[in-house]
Formats: structure tokens, sequence, C-alpha cells
């Protein structure tokens, strides 16, 4: 019985990890996305703050 739910629980992390590490190959890291938004709208805000 223990081999099942084992069996089972390494699945579910198995495909939880190749779901986030796909999503991550698509989309790229959060981080580095929030970081180029960051970027851009500093760079706005500068341009109109020269205007």
């Amino acid at each position: 019985m223990w081999i099942w739910i084992i069996v089972f629980a390494l699945f579910i992390v198995l495909e939880e990890a190749g779901y986030y590490l796909f999503n991550q190959y698509l989309y790229g890291s959060k981080y580095g996305n929030q970081l180029k938004w960051k970027k851009r709208m500093m760079t706005r805000l500068t341009l109109l703050r020269r205007n």
C-alpha cells in the first residue's frame, strides 16, 4: 500500500516540476520580466520629465 502512495506522490512532484520548468522555458523568469518593466517605466518617466 505504501508503495502506491509514494509512487503517486512522486508522480505529482515530477508533474509539477515539469510544468514549472516548461513555463520558465516559455515565458522566462518573473524577476526578469519585472525588471524589464521597471526599466521601461523609468526611461519613460525620465523622458517625460525632460520634456
